[in-house]
C-alpha cells in the first residue's frame, strides 16, 4: 500500500512536470526556466543547460512567440514516477505529444517522443534534477524554433 508521505510526493512531480508544459504552452519561458534553478535541462542529446540561466537563455534565444505565446500544446502521457525507498529522491519517464497551430493550418504534431526526467526533495520541496528530452517523432518545427 502506498504511504501518504510517497502520494503527496508523487502529486508534487506530476504538477512539477505539468507546471513545465504549461508554463511553456503559455509562454512563460522564464517560469520555465526556473523549474531548472538547481537542475539541468538536456533538450536533446548532447546539449546540456545547467541551471536558470542557461535553460532561459536558450529559450528565449530560439522559441519563437506569436503574440507573446508558442501556440503549442505540450501534452504529456504514460506518466510513470517511482520513488526511491528514503522518498527523496525519484525518476520519472513519459511520453509527449507537442502539437502546435500557427495561422489556419490548424493543430500540426511538431515532436513526438519521451521524458526521462530525476528530481530531487530539498526542504521539502521538489525539484528537477535533470531532463532529457528525447524526440523520436519530429514535424515541422520551423515556426516554433529558430534555427
Amino acid at each position: 500500500m502506498i504511504s501518504e508521505e510517497e502520494l503527496k510526493a508523487k502529486d508534487a512531480i506530476n504538477r512539477l512536470m505539468l507546471a513545465y508544459c504549461s508554463n511553456i504552452d503559455k509562454g512563460q519561458l522564464d517560469d520555465m526556466a526556473a523549474l531548472f534553478s538547481r537542475g539541468t535541462w538536456i533538450p536533446s542529446p548532447g546539449s546540456p543547460l545547467k541551471g536558470r540561466d542557461a535553460v532561459a537563455g536558450f529559450l528565449n534565444d530560439f522559441v519563437i512567440l506569436y503574440d507573446g505565446v508558442p501556440k503549442t500544446r505540450h501534452v504529456i502521457s504514460n506518466v510513470l514516477i517511482d520513488l526511491a525507498d528514503d522518498v527523496k529522491s525519484a525518476t520519472a519517464e513519459s511520453y509527449v505529444i507537442i502539437y502546435q497551430a500557427v495561422d489556419d493550418s490548424g493543430p500540426q504534431i511538431i515532436l513526438q517522443g519521451y521524458y526521462n526526467d530525476t528530481f530531487t526533495l530539498d526542504d521539502g520541496v521538489w525539484y528537477f534534477n535533470e531532463r532529457h528530452v528525447y524526440a523520436d517523432g519530429m514535424g515541422d518545427v520551423s515556426k516554433h524554433i529558430r534555427s
